[in-house]
């Protein structure tokens, strides 16, 4: 007997290629905890929280009564831990103990995950998630609970459901249910797009498992495009039979193959070169004629991300360079010159933007705190690009997407407090003092702020229906005007070059470039790519003429 435990226990370790625990360390004791109950879903937060404690109560109730039948018919309670002191935007729903938590911070790239209010879309995908392990409770993988517990349940499920089926299905939710969802954001199948139109044709088990040597977009998107597929074409309870069976291990090897070909009547194989056909030949002719499509056939292979260019002059270029092979870096590059010259090593960061002004570079770093595990820091630091000193400018403090003023002397950066309230922050740059928190309100949340000039800030802002807008900001009195007005499109990657506002936001289903200038709107030429992001003002010159 013992003998069985400890091959069980083996067999538990090596399935799983991610493993996690309960976090070490915890919330410090200071925090004093509050709930609300409803049926499906206890919710346990700090103070402050109440009304997104009742909102998230409210949704998951709805969900259970609207999406369950999707997926199965039972319905167990769960308690949803909410965590705001960590920096970290994330979410997840774990067996052994049966739990969810939420990382309320939210991120500041809202064509990542859209901009809805972070604590909803956590509540709709993560509750996906919870319709998921209830039903999944059938068959081989119920005999394996009754046998081991949730820890039992826990190994069967990830021997029969795939990862991409978990998400994908969630991500589904949040397209189903709201106004945004990644399914309707380009960015989330610009990585498939891509790879399509330069046509780098990989095998199944490439872009099942990644690569580090290719690019490889991750099973979030590969999962909603079959799970999509399969209600598109089979109805909206395919998955429900389909997912379940193979929790069920009906058919014992290969479970989910066999139970689509069951009830789709294809292999799957076939199902899932159809799946992602049909998402293909969305695309429009053009995408694979165009410049950048003839750029991806020529290269074998993925070099490097090059991200936020920026000029330090007419000649130069200063961006992060981020392959396979090194760390990310900041460089230096001279125009029509290949030679990359490195200035530093960038530190562990969340949010890749950084800020070149003035032979300085500004960024924020992540920063776990020493003794709480549910609680870590985003922390400004500023490179000096002539002596390659890296210098932290403050510490234990949750600052995001930081921008050098013109003068040089300060920096304003967003400022996210435990509360999920935003402010803009100016902060001294020699001494690291706070010089001024510009009011907020109307309680938005600010993303990519930039100084339009010495007294002015121009930001892209979320507001609490999820709506985005630019605006700009006047530093001493807090005077607030809206130069792009209020949509569901994504907007931000601002930039800003000789009184002109470089931005990227979605239209027409794709994320394109516009330019902001005298109260006029210019749309950028976007040459079929797959999306246009972090724009730099002196690239785009010869398209505003």
């Amino acid at each position: 007997m013992n003998r069985i435990k400890y091959l069980f226990c083996l067999l538990v370790v090596c399935s799983f290629d991610h493993a996690s625990a309960q976090i070490f360390g915890g919330t410090p004791p200071s925090v004093k905890w509050k709930v609300v109950h409803s049926v499906p879903a206890n919710i346990i937060y700090p103070p402050g929280l109440d009304s997104e404690a009742r909102e998230v109560a409210f949704l998951v109730t709805a969900l259970s009564k609207t999406t369950l039948r999707t997926i199965g018919d039972q319905q167990k309670p769960i308690d949803i831990v909410f965590h705001n002191l960590t920096t970290i935007p994330n979410g997840y729903v774990q067996l052994a103990p049966f739990r969810s938590e939420f990382q309320l911070t939210p991120e500041q790239n809202s064509f990542d995950l859209g901009s809805l209010p972070w604590y909803q879309t956590l509540a709709i995908h993560e509750y996906r998630h919870v319709q998921q392990y209830n039903n999944f409770r059938v068959g081989l993988s119920k005999a394996f609970y009754i046998l081991f517990g949730q820890d039992g349940l826990a190994f069967a499920n990830s021997l029969s459901v795939p990862n991409w089926l978990f998400e994908g299905d969630a991500v589904f939710q949040e397209t189903l249910v709201s106004q945004q969802g990644r399914g309707r954001l380009p960015l989330f199948l610009a990585g498939f797009e891509s790879l399509w139109v330069s046509e780098k044709n990989y095998s199944w088990m490439k872009l099942r498992n990644g690569s580090y040597r290719d690019f490889t977009p991750n099973w979030y998107p590969l999962g909603y495009m079959l799970v999509a597929y399969g209600r598109e074409k089979y109805g909206s309870n395919f998955w429900d039979k389909t997912a379940r069976e193979a929790a069920a291990f009906k058919g014992l090897f290969y479970p989910l193959q066999n139970s689509i070909k069951r009830n789709a009547g294809v292999t799957f194989d076939t199902f899932r070169v159809k799946a992602m056909n049909y998402f293909r030949d969305q695309l429009p002719e053009d995408a694979f004629t165009s410049e950048p499509a003839m750029y991806g056939k020529k290269m074998p292979h993925f070099v490097a991300d090059e991200l936020f260019p920026q000029f330090t002059d007419s000649n130069h270029l200063v961006f992060l360079n981020s392959s396979y092979r090194l760390p990310p870096e900041f460089v230096l590059q001279q125009t029509g010159s290949e030679k990359l010259t490195r200035i530093k090593f960038q530190a562990v960061v969340l949010d890749q933007t950084f800020t070149y002004r003035n032979h300085k570079i500004v960024y924020t770093a992540y920063e776990p705190d020493l003794r709480w595990g549910w609680r870590d820091y985003s922390v400004l630091r500023i490179i000096d690009v002539d002596t390659k000193k890296d210098i932290r400018l403050l510490g234990k403090t949750k600052y995001f997407s930081p921008d050098i003023s013109p003068d040089g002397k300060s920096v304003v950066a967003v400022n996210m407090a435990r509360t999920g309230k935003s402010s803009l922050d100016i902060v001294d740059i020699q001494s690291g003092k706070i010089l001024r928190q510009i009011p907020n309100p109307d309680m938005l949340i600010y993303t990519y702020p930039k100084f339009f000039s010495e007294e002015q800030l121009v930001t892209a802002v979320r507001n609490k229906k999820g709506q985005m807008g630019l605006m700009r900001v006047d530093i001493l009195s807090g005077n607030q005007q809206l130069l792009v007005d209020w949509s569901m499109e994504p907007l931000g990657f601002i930039s800003v070059e000789n009184s002109r506002i470089y931005f990227t936001r979605t239209f027409n289903e794709h994320d394109q470039g516009f330019c902001w200038q005298d109260g006029q709107i210019y749309q950028m030429n976007d040459e079929a790519s797959a999306g246009n992001y972090q724009l730099s003002g002196g690239i785009w010159e010869i398209n505003l003429e």
